[in-house]
């Protein structure tokens, strides 16, 4: 945690995502949180875009970040429709370190994140999820293998 008590993001791109992050990025920054880089950071918030099949590509995309920061996916679907309904992809990750995984709905010729129920679900989700993050009791050492 950093030293105000705020967590701190650090927002990872696994591939492509016509700057949705960004667009995401903000709404976390007006919420309060600070970006930091990997290392320094409390919760990592991972980009994972759909390309062929949403368990392969959730798949690649968690291998590609660490195992020792918590992981907020947010998973995002191509398609012109506000509407469209999509899988829960939170089903498809087993990761013990992805403390949340949203689901939401971009397209880069409608400015990339679309304005719809669902992304305004998934942003309010991510927010709360950090401030409980804020809110929890820091894990104390137990002494069994780590030097603290």
């Amino acid at each position: 945690m950093n030293h105000r008590g705020n967590v701190s993001i650090c927002v990872c791109q696994v591939s492509h995502n016509f700057d949705v992050h960004e667009q995401l990025t903000k709404h976390l920054i007006s919420g309060g949180y600070a970006v930091k880089s990997l290392q320094k950071c409390d919760v990592i918030i991972a980009f994972c875009p759909i390309v062929s099949h949403a368990g392969t590509d959730i798949k690649a995309a968690l291998r590609k970040l660490p195992d020792s920061k918590p992981v907020v996916l947010v998973v995002l679907h191509h398609t012109f429709n506000p509407d469209e309904t999509v899988p829960d992809s939170s089903r498809l990750v087993t990761s013990s370190n992805v403390i949340l995984t949203v689901d939401c709905l971009f397209h880069e010729s409608q400015g990339g994140l679309l304005e719809c129920p669902r992304n305004e679900a998934a942003i309010r989700d991510i927010l709360n999820k950090l401030h409980k993050h804020k809110e929890a009791p820091k894990k104390r050492c137990q002494g069994c293998c780590c030097i603290c």
